[in-house]
């Protein structure tokens, strides 16, 4: 049973067994009858050790149904990636010093943290292409406001609603994926929209880069607006929902007892993989999207900067479906902690880095970390709830890693402007 699909039909149509019952399966499956034939369909028969290996092959093979979503993934990189090495000349250029560039992040976590649990209803609700779709369109409105953003407080703002943005897309395009996934091959399946994503950063640094040296750095968050406009409509008309909208949508999140479910919050699994998660994002806000920029944009210019953030994409990308069909052999867990020890590594270097080619060992050492920890936490989630919760444990681990997020922009950003950013590096090493 774990082996289903929801669509469970399609898949007994692909075995040629549709005229079989699903418990009739679920029977045979069991019985295990090898020396017999133990379904028969007019002239036609099956073994059960065939019969074993269709279900196991499906099982594992990739659904298709996830390269248009990874598509509009790709397109989200190039317009995230295009902003890396510009928002720290946007920065300097509105005279905000790194505690308020902390604060900036922070906003952006914290509206991602907020919007969790509309998400999670909205696309149990509305569907997962919905999702993706009104994700995405907050996103552009919010690198609009960006680009308008006069001082601390609008740029603050304008980043919340990206931040809105993003919890709506995460949590579409993580639900299809594993609407259409098995656990053996949840993080096979997963993987593609992190790779493709990171493909699509491959480009856009460089993209942002000359964004930045032609346009400046205003104009050039409305360019990557109008890029993500077109990324929503292309989810439109490319991705198909992998969820019917069958319930409606909750009046409220104390109506439909989200925050309350204290036995799903107290599941060792899900509290496990929450720390690790909440761990991941604090060290990921606080250094390679506020301290590394900043420390970066002393050293180089825009350029350089998006060509050292590309060549860190390439390593994820590389890396991305082979660790994936790793995590589904061994485990999605199993790969945690060595991601950890690598992202350690990689901060303790930071601080004697001093060209391009020092500060570009520190960040592939950090790559390899990301790719290894890759969706672990999210295929681990999904491998352990059912479909009724899924949803729910998926926004839970999710929120632990927006209060990272939240936190450590803010405090990585602090112990920056109170001491200096080597110190930050190393705190960040050590924790």
């Amino acid at each position: 049973q774990q082996l289903r699909r929801t669509d469970t039909q399609e898949l007994f149509t692909a075995l040629k067994l549709s005229s079989f019952s699903e418990s009739e399966l679920i029977r045979a499956y069991k019985e295990k009858e090898k020396h017999c034939l133990v379904l028969r369909q007019d002239e036609e028969s099956i073994e059960y050790e065939t019969f074993k290996e269709r279900i196991l092959e499906l099982a594992t093979k990739r659904d298709a149904r996830v390269w248009p979503i990874a598509g509009a993934m790709a397109l989200g990189g190039i317009s995230v990636g295009a902003v890396l090495p510009v928002m720290p000349k946007l920065v300097q250029e509105l005279g905000l010093d790194s505690q308020q560039y902390g604060l900036v992040i922070a906003s952006f976590g914290a509206a991602k943290l907020l919007a969790n649990t509309s998400a999670a209803n909205f696309i149990d609700g509305r569907g997962r292409r919905a999702g993706m779709v009104l994700g995405l369109s907050l996103i552009s409105g919010g690198y609009i406001f960006v680009g308008a953003a006069s001082g601390f407080y609008s740029l603050a703002l304008a980043r919340a609603i990206t931040g809105a943005g993003v919890s709506f897309l995460v949590a579409g395009s993580t639900m299809a994926a594993a609407d259409i996934s098995t656990p053996l091959n949840r993080a096979s399946t997963t993987a593609p929209l992190g790779a493709a994503f990171n493909a699509g950063t491959i480009c856009g640094p460089a993209f942002g880069g000359f964004l930045a040296n032609r346009l400046g750095a205003s104009s050039s968050f409305i360019a990557v607006a109008g890029l993500i406009a077109i990324d929503a409509i292309y989810a439109q008309f490319n991705i198909t929902e992998t969820k019917p909208a069958t319930k409606k949508e909750p009046k409220n999140v104390i109506e439909s007892s989200f925050f309350f479910d204290k036995k799903l919050l107290m599941h060792p699994e899900l509290v496990r993989l929450s720390i690790s998660n909440f761990a991941y994002w604090q060290v990921i806000a606080g250094i390679n999207m506020t301290i590394l920029p900043m420390t970066l944009a002393q050293h180089f210019d825009a350029s350089t900067m998006g060509s050292l953030f590309a060549l860190q994409a390439i390593v994820s990308v590389t890396a991305a479906l082979p660790v994936a069909a790793l995590a589904d052999k061994i485990g999605p867990t199993t790969l945690i902690a060595p991601a950890f020890l690598l992202a350690a590594c990689a901060n303790s270097l930071y601080p004697f880095a001093h060209n391009f080619e020092t500060f570009a060992g520190a960040m592939i050492t950090a790559s390899f970390g990301s790719a290894l920890l890759g969706s672990a936490p999210t295929a681990a989630v999904a491998n352990a709830f059912s479909s009724s919760d899924r949803a729910k444990a998926l926004a839970y681990l999710r929120t632990a890693g927006d209060l990272g997020l939240l936190s450590g922009s803010t405090a990585f950003g602090a112990i920056a402007s109170l001491y200096n950013y080597e110190i930050a590096f190393s705190i960040a090493s050590v924790w």
